[in-house]
C-alpha cells in the first residue's frame, strides 16, 4: 500500500477510495492539486458556459483553457528532463554522474556538507578513492552515517509545534523500551536508506514509500519538513531552529528521501575522489539553474503567445478579428464609436499597460511572499529568484506555475481586441492567479478548521481574544491542513484512536471537497456568467437607447406630418389673400 494511503475499519470502500486516490493526491501532491482545481474548476464550466454565448466563442475557451493547462502543469516536467538529458552529454566525463535529478541547489549543499563531514569523520577515507579501495561493510557504514547525519538535522510541524527527528527517535525508543516492545528509530530508517543506496541496480520504489510511511509515522509530519543547511551539532540544535526559512531547507518527506537517495546514488558515491565532490556538486548547480532558466524561458514564450495564435485561428474561421464573443449589433456599435473617437486605440493601450502592471505586481508580491516593496527587491532582483525558481520535483513547482501563468494571462491582456475583451480577461484572469497561486485552499483551511475545533490544523493556534475576522487571516496565513499520513501517524502514536481517526479524515475530506466546490462556483461559474452579464449590459443598453430612440421618431412622425399639412394649407391661403389684395 502507498505510505500516503490510509486503511481502516468499519470505513465505506468509496470513502476508503477517495481518500486514497482523490483527497490525498490533490492535498500532497501539488501538481495534481493544481491540475484538478485548473480542470474541475476552470476549464470544463467555463467551457460550457462560453458554448452557450455561441459556438466560435465556446471553441476559443476550450483552446485557451485546455492549451494552458498543458502548457503550465504537463510540458515544464517534460522539456526540463530532456534538457537534463542533453546536459549530461556535454558534462565533464570525468564524473559519469546523474545530471537529470531534481534536487534543487539548496538540497545539492545541504547533502554535500553531510557528506564531506560523514567521510572526514572516517579518516581512512579522507581525500582517497575510498569505493575502489573498500568493501561493503565500510561503505555502508559510511553511507549510514551521511543519512544520519541529514536526518539528525530534520525537523517536522506537528500540530502548533516543530519537533526535532532525533528528539522523536529518542522518546519512541524509551517508551517503547518502558511498554517492552521495540520502536522504529532514526538509525533503523537510516541503515535501510543506506542498504538501498548501495543496491542501486535493485527496484527501490516500493521501498522508498514503505520508508516514507515509517518517516512520517515517526516525526508526525509528512508536507512540512525542514533541514538545516549548517553543519551543526545536532545535540545543539533546538526545535525553534527549524522556524528560521533562511537557515534550513524547505521540503517534504517524500523528497527528502528522494534527493538524500537519488544524489547519494547518482552523484556523491559516483565521484570516487572526494577532493573532486566539491566541483562535482558545483557542476550539479549549475545545471539546475540553467534547465530551470531554460524550460521557464521557453515555456512562458509558448505560454505567452498562445492567445495570439488562439485568436488568429478564430478570424481564420469566423473572418473577423473582433472579440468573438460580442454580437453582431454590438461589434457593429463598438467599430462605429471606434472610428469617432480618434483615441480608442490610444485609450485600450493604457488600459492594457494598467492591467499588465497590476498583473506583473500580484506575481511579483506572490513569488516574494511578501507586500513590502523592499522585500519584493530583495527577492526578485537577485540571485535569490532563481533558487525560487529551481525544479524540486519532476512537476513544476507553485512559484514556476506562478511565472508561468503570468506569461499566459499577459499574453491575453494584449491579444485582447477591445476594451470588452480586456475586462472579461481582467475579471476572469487576475482573480483565478490569486485564488489558484496565491490564497490557494483558504476556504478549506477556513472549513477544515471550523469543523474540527482546530485539531486539523498544522501551526500555531490565533488567540482566543481577537476579533472572527483576525482569527480567519491567521489561519488562512499561519496554518496548514492535516494530511491523511499526519492523521494516521498520530493514530500510530495512540495520540488518537481508530475512531477519532476515522472522524478526522472524513472533516478532512470535507474540508478538501469545499475547497474544490467553492473554486468551481467561484471561477468556473459565477465570473464566467458575470462577464456574459457585463457584456451584454453593456452592449444592450446602447441597443436599447437606439430602439428607443427609433421608437420615438416613429411615434412623432405622424404628428410631424399633421403639422407639416396644416402648416401648407396656412400657405396656400396667405398666398391667396395676398393675390386678391
Amino acid at each position: 500500500m502507498d505510505s500516503r494511503q490510509v486503511s481502516f475499519t468499519g470505513f465505506d470502500k468509496l470513502g476508503n477510495f477517495a481518500t486514497n486516490y482523490i483527497f490525498t493526491p490533490i492535498q500532497t501532491n501539488k501538481i495534481v492539486e493544481y491540475t484538478a482545481v485548473d480542470a474541475v474548476s476552470m476549464v470544463i464550466p467555463r467551457v460550457y458556459i462560453d458554448y452557450n454565448r455561441n459556438e466560435d466563442t465556446g471553441k476559443e475557451t476550450a483552446r485557451r483553457e485546455v492549451l494552458a493547462a498543458f502548457t503550465e502543469c504537463i510540458a515544464p516536467g517534460f522539456l526540463a528532463a530532456g534538457l537534463g538529458f542533453m546536459m549530461g552529454k556535454a558534462y565533464d566525463k570525468r564524473f559519469n554522474i546523474a545530471t537529470q535529478l531534481y534536487a534543487d541547489s539548496t538540497t545539492l549543499e545541504m547533502l554535500k556538507n553531510a557528506w564531506v563531514k560523514t567521510n572526514d569523520a572516517h579518516n581512512e577515507f579522507k581525500g582517497g578513492n575510498y569505493w575502489k579501495k573498500t568493501g561493503d561493510a565500510p561503505k555502508k557504514e559510511v553511507l549510514k552515517d551521511y543519512i544520519e547525519h541529514v536526518l539528525k538535522r530534520t525537523g517536522g510541524l506537528d500540530g502548533e509545534n516543530w519537533k526535532h527527528l532525533t528528539k522523536v527517535s529518542e522518546e519512541a525508543v524509551v517508551k517503547a523500551k518502558a511498554k517492552g516492545k521495540e520502536s522504529d528509530s532514526l538509525s533503523k530508517i537510516a541503515q535501510d536508506l543506506a542498504d538501498i543506496v548501495y543496491e542501486k541496480d535493485k527496484p527501490k520504489g516500493k521501498k522508498l514509500k514503505e520508508i516514507e510511511k515509517r518517516l512520517v509515522n515517526l516525526l508526525g509530519a509528512s508536507e512540512n519538513l525542514r533541514v538545516i543547511i549548517e553543519d551543526i551539532d545536532s545535540d545543539k540544535i533546538h526545535a525553534d531552529a527549524f522556524k528560521d526559512k533562511e537557515k534550513t531547507l524547505e521540503t517534504t518527506a517524500k523528497r527528502l528521501i528522494a534527493d538524500t537517495v537519488g544524489v547519494g546514488q547518482g552523484i556523491l558515491t559516483k565521484v570516487e575522489n572526494l577532493n573532486f565532490i566539491k566541483e562535482a556538486i558545483k557542476k550539479s548547480k549549475t545545471i539546475s539553474y540553467s534547465k530551470a532558466t531554460l524550460t521557464l524561458a521557453l515555456i512562458s514564450g509558448f505560454g505567452f503567445s498562445q492567445q495570439f495564435i488562439n485568436r488568429h485561428i478564430t478570424k481564420k474561421k469566423t473572418g473577423s478579428a473582433a472579440f468573438v464573443a460580442l454580437s453582431p449589433e454590438a461589434l457593429k456599435q463598438e467599430k462605429e464609436k471606434e472610428s469617432q473617437d480618434k483615441n480608442a486605440k490610444l485609450k485600450l493601450n493604457v488600459s492594457k499597460a494598467l492591467s499588465l502592471s497590476a498583473l506583473f505586481a500580484i506575481a511579483a508580491a506572490s513569488i516574494a511572499g511578501s507586500v513590502n516593496p523592499k522585500i519584493i527587491k530583495e527577492q526578485i532582483f537577485s540571485k535569490k529568484l532563481l533558487n525560487k525558481l529551481e525544479f524540486k520535483d519532476y512537476w513544476p513547482s507553485t512559484n514556476q506555475l506562478r511565472v508561468f501563468y503570468t506569461s499566459i494571462i499577459a499574453g491575453r491582456m494584449l491579444a485582447s481586441a477591445d476594451k470588452h475583451e480586456l475586462r472579461e480577461t481582467d475579471t476572469r484572469d487576475i482573480p483565478g492567479f490569486l485564488n489558484w497561486l496565491v490564497i490557494g485552499g483558504f476556504v478549506s483551511k477556513l472549513v477544515g478548521n471550523h469543523i474540527s475545533g482546530g485539531k486539523l490544523m498544522n501551526g500555531a493556534k490565533p488567540k482566543e481574544n481577537l476579533p472572527w475576522w483576525k482569527k480567519a487571516f491567521h489561519v488562512i496565513e499561519k496554518n496548514v491542513l492535516v494530511t491523511h499520513a499526519e492523521i494516521n501517524a498520530r493514530c500510530e502514536k495512540d495520540l488518537i484512536n481508530p475512531a477519532e481517526k476515522i472522524k478526522q479524515i472524513r472533516k478532512l475530506n470535507m474540508s478538501i471537497a469545499a475547497g474544490l466546490i467553492y473554486s468551481t462556483l467561484a471561477l468556473g461559474v459565477f465570473v464566467p456568467k458575470l462577464n456574459k452579464y457585463i457584456t451584454n449590459k453593456l452592449t444592450a443598453k446602447k441597443n436599447d437607447d437606439k430602439n428607443a430612440s427609433a421608437a420615438e421618431n416613429k411615434n412623432l412622425s405622424p404628428v410631424i406630418n399633421k403639422k407639416n399639412e396644416a402648416f401648407a394649407d396656412f400657405i396656400k391661403i396667405e398666398q391667396k389673400l395676398h393675390k386678391a389684395a
